[in-house]
């Protein structure tokens, strides 16, 4: 179940945690609103989908078209799905989607309810206290990372780590003078582009032999105003532009010798799983879930996160790495970081959660 349309990287998760399910035999629909996600779902995995109306994620002008959609959403929920088949399981995609209060208050029928948490919040985050809620009537919150659950107070043996996707290893790159510098991300005030700016933009001033790419993944519409500003900003530093984006993220990687992780915030993110495996070298905040994506993974430079200085210090020192030495990584180093995060551990551990891992 989700609350919004686009396809970012919760979404992502959402809808492989679907299709592995649906491939192990079980019966797996998707609840969302009419977009690209549903589009993914029943398109290439062939879910059965139900459309719901869409949460607003900023948008509170409305507040009484916001409370009808939700009822709304609540009744179709219920006549579509849990009226006409068995449930067994509900996932809701986020904290947030917790306003579908249908599921989640199944209390009185045989039902596991379960939430993914993707990001760390603050404690003001209407997301913290939708986690809260869902606690206290007996929704399992599941993070992605150890981060996030000591953010909400969760034990860590209820962490389930995003697996990798990543369908091949691309080899690392050999040494050379210009370095490309990028990202490949959902376009939100919160991954820290404008950060990243100030932090790549008087080195970019002084070597023409850089350039900055920034690739994106989702736009949500009330981010426009924000983009508005990434472009214009974007369109006043040499060599450095908006790439457009990337149906094919791993693939972009391989064309990036430098990815950085510039998020103003901490979470498990899929984007450098799409980078490591395409052999980059990764700058990256020295605390929060990226270290756990990371991990043992020899190509990285750390930086504390929010801080210009200290981020325009890493990429220097990537920078000079690369120039140097290349990218050296081979397949055996990305075997040794892929570890026990392959899709299959990811399924057990899932259904391990709910109890159903023999009844398929």
């Amino acid at each position: 179940m989700s609350h919004v349309s686009e396809f970012g990287g919760a979404e992502r998760v959402l809808l492989n945690l679907g299709a592995a399910l649906a491939r192990r035999g079980y019966k797996v629909i998707l609840c969302a609103p009419v977009g690209e996600l549903m589009d993914m779902a029943s398109r290439e995995q062939g879910l059965c989908c139900v459309e719901i109306p869409a949460v607003a994620r900023k948008d509170v002008s409305g507040a009484l078209a916001h409370i009808i959609s939700v009822i709304k959403a609540n009744i179709i929920i219920y006549r579509a799905v849990l009226r006409d088949y068995g449930i067994r399981a509900i996932v809701i995609n986020a904290p947030r989607a917790g306003v579908y209060f249908f599921p989640v208050l199944m209390c009185f029928f045989k039902v596991n309810r379960l939430s993914l948490a993707h990001d760390v919040v603050g404690r003001k985050s209407p997301d913290y206290f939708f986690s809260l809620w869902m606690r206290r009537i007996r929704v399992q919150i599941l993070p992605v990372s150890e981060a996030i659950a000591n953010s909400l107070d969760i034990s860590k043996k209820q962490v389930l780590p995003n697996p990798v996707f990543c369908r091949r290893f691309f080899g690392g790159r050999r040494a050379h003078r210009f370095v490309k510098l990028g990202i490949i991300t959902n376009i939100a005030e919160w991954k820290g582009h404008l950060l990243a700016l100030d932090a790549i933009s008087p080195l970019l001033n002084m070597d023409h032999d850089l350039s900055y790419e920034v690739y994106g993944k989702v736009l949500d519409m009330n981010e426009e105003p924000y983009f508005q500003r990434l472009l214009q900003k974007l369109n006043k530093i040499p060599n450095c532009r908006f790439a457009g984006y990337a149906e094919d993220p791993q693939n972009a990687y391989s064309r990036i010798d430098v990815v950085i992780q510039s998020s103003l915030r901490s979470e498990q993110p899929l984007t450098l799983s799409e980078a490591i495996s395409a052999g980059c070298h990764i700058v990256s905040p020295s605390k929060g879930g990226e270290v756990e994506v990371i991990r043992c993974w020899p190509e990285a430079t750390w930086f504390e996160r929010g801080d210009v200085e200290s981020l325009r210090n890493a990429i220097v020192k990537a920078i000079d790495r690369v120039r140097t030495r290349g990218v050296i990584v081979t397949h055996r180093d990305y075997m040794r970081w892929l570890g026990e995060h392959t899709e299959e551990n990811w399924i057990n551990h899932f259904l391990s959660f709910l109890d159903l891992k023999n009844d398929g």
